[in-house]
């Protein structure tokens, strides 16, 4: 009997968090809309971050650096230590600039291979300026509506005196328990240092969240 309680109880903590989840998911769509963003993906981390120290997830990563592979089991400590793990996807969020607004074309079609419905950013070129955002395109992938994310995908580059990167950066979603939940992430590029070597590496996360 003491064991069923336990289970109940945690049982009615996961509905809870994932009823917040969804409700906060669906306001910060509603609040990209009100307010210009092409994509509010600064909100949609947090909460996701939030939601994962909540449900004790933990993540298993594979790194690989030139030839240099190492596997992992991390479990970020708070809120903080997931968005921490998260950072370099914030870069997207330079899509909503003003500066760099204009310079995407917004389309949407169905996924040929799948279900799923489409919101693309894709940097357009005018050839009265050299400027180029450092999103080259944002992809968002969802069931339904944009509230259902499954997948966004990203490309950035950036460049200064020192070096030359660029980024492919993955985020997957799944539902889980009726909400949508980060389940893997890919982070996968290359630096050219000037007068250096290229460097090439790969990071692939999965999240484990315990029943």
């Amino acid at each position: 009997m003491e064991i069923s309680f336990v289970i109940v109880k945690k049982t009615h903590v996961m509905l809870a968090a994932g009823f917040l989840l969804t409700t906060l998911v669906s306001c910060e769509q509603k609040a990209a809309e009100t307010t210009g963003m092409l994509y509010n993906i600064d909100s949609l981390l947090s909460v996701q971050a939030q939601y994962l120290v909540q449900s004790n997830a933990s993540l298993q990563k594979v790194s690989v650096l030139g030839n240099d592979e190492k596997k992992a089991v991390v479990k970020p400590k708070d809120s903080l230590a997931w968005e921490n793990e998260l950072n370099i996807f914030r870069e997207v969020e330079s899509v909503n600039k003003p500066l760099n607004q204009r310079y995407y074309t917004i389309e949407r079609f169905s996924d040929p291979r799948s279900n799923l419905l489409v919101k693309a950013f894709t940097e357009k070129k005018d050839p009265n300026t050299q400027f180029s955002p450092p999103v080259k395109y944002l992809r968002i992938y969802y069931h339904g509506t944009m509230a259902n994310v499954r997948k966004i995908e990203a490309g950035y580059e950036e460049e200064n005196a020192l070096y030359k990167s660029n980024h492919l950066l993955t985020l997957q979603f799944q539902e889980v328990y009726n909400k949508t939940v980060l389940t893997s992430y890919f982070i996968g590029g290359g630096q050219k240092m000037f007068l250096g070597d290229s460097v090439a590496y790969t990071i692939q996360a999965s999240v484990t969240i315990p029943h």
